[in-house]
């Protein structure tokens, strides 16, 4: 009986030993969140690019490519987020309404320089040092 507890014991310490060693460490996980936003931000710069240059669509109907690229962010926002819990809930909650902002006034004056802002704010957010972040 001796022998069986002893033996559960040191496999309930391997099991925990090897499943922590196999998790990933802190560092990557705020690595991985700052990939992801970098991501969204590179996103959302190419649609400021975009905008400036005259070349999106600024009628009602819109354009497809915007909303796809801004349902992209979308997502990618929430994955970035959903790897950062680091990041308060109220900023969480700004980032989230920001970008949806952005869908929504896609077709106002100076979209441009608001995805850009927003870009920003999302790297800010995310710790992601200026020479690193999507805008240079």
């Amino acid at each position: 009986m001796l022998t069986a507890v002893a033996f559960l014991a040191v496999g309930g310490l391997a099991g925990f030993l090897l499943a922590r060693a196999a998790a990933p460490s802190l560092g990557d996980q705020v690595r991985a969140a700052q990939e992801q936003g970098r991501s969204v931000a590179s996103g959302l710069r190419v649609l400021s690019l975009h905008d400036e240059a005259h070349a999106i669509s600024v009628s009602p109907s819109g354009d497809a490519s915007v909303d796809f690229a801004l349902g992209r962010t979308e997502e990618g926002l929430r994955a970035a987020l959903a790897g950062a819990p680091w990041i308060a809930p109220d900023v969480r909650a700004r980032l989230t309404r920001d970008v949806d902002n952005l869908r929504r006034t896609r077709t106002e004056p100076d979209f441009g320089p608001r995805a850009d802002a927003v870009a920003t704010e999302i790297e800010q957010a995310l710790g992601i040092p200026k020479d690193q972040g999507a805008g240079g």
